[in-house]
C-alpha cells in the first residue's frame, strides 16, 4: 500500500513537473516573443538569412558579369552550404515563420542545384534561368519571415552574415 502511494506521489510530481515547463513555453521566457527572440539569437537567424541573400547576389553578379561557370559552381556550392545550414536551425517558435523558412530553404536548395555548374553567357539555360526565379521567390518568403519576426520580437534581427560565410573572393572559393 505504501508502495503504491509513493508511485502515486511520484506521478503526480512528474505530471506537475511537465505541467509547469510546459507552461513556460521552453525558453526565453513564457511570451512569444521571448521564444522568437532566444531563437533569432541561438539560431542566428539573421545572419543565416544574410548570408544567403549575399550569396544569390554574388551568383546574379557572376551571370550578370559573365564570370565563367567555376565562379557560378562555386557560388551555387556556397548557397547550397548555407541554406543547408540555415534549415538545420529549424523550426523556429512560430508555426508561419517556420513555414515560410522551410518553403525559402528548399527553394534555395533547389536554386543551388539548378545553377551549379550551368555557363553563365547569354542565352542562359532554362536551368539557370529557373535557378535565379528560386532565389527570387526565396528571398521575398526570407523578407516576410523577416518582417513577422521584427512584429513578434520588436527587434529587427541583424542580417550581417559572419565572417565565414564571406565566401569566395576572386570568384571561385575553392581555388
Amino acid at each position: 500500500m505504501r508502495a503504491r502511494r509513493l508511485r502515486v506521489a511520484g506521478a503526480v510530481a512528474l505530471i506537475g513537473l511537465a505541467l509547469g515547463a510546459a507552461s513556460c513555453g521552453g525558453g526565453g521566457g513564457t511570451s512569444v516573443a521571448g521564444r522568437v527572440r532566444t531563437w533569432v539569437s541561438s539560431a542566428d537567424f539573421g545572419g543565416s538569412v544574410g548570408a544567403l541573400l549575399e550569396d544569390s547576389g554574388q551568383i546574379e553578379k557572376v551571370v550578370r558579369l559573365d564570370e565563367g561557370p567555376g565562379a557560378l559552381r562555386a557560388w551555387c556550392g556556397v548557397l547550397e552550404d548555407d541554406a543547408s545550414t540555415a534549415a538545420g536551425h529549424l523550426p523556429s517558435p512560430v508555426t508561419s515563420v517556420t513555414d515560410q523558412l522551410q518553403r525559402a530553404y528548399r527553394l534555395e536548395l533547389a536554386a543551388a542545384n539548378l545553377c551549379y555548374g550551368q555557363p553563365t553567357a547569354p542565352p542562359y539555360p532554362p536551368r539557370l534561368t529557373q535557378a535565379l526565379k528560386d532565389m527570387t521567390s526565396a528571398e521575398g518568403l526570407m523578407e516576410e519571415a523577416l518582417q513577422e519576426v521584427t512584429e513578434l520580437d520588436g527587434q529587427v534581427p541583424s542580417t550581417t552574415p559572419a565572417p565565414p560565410s564571406e565566401g569566395p573572393t576572386g570568384g571561385d572559393p575553392f581555388a
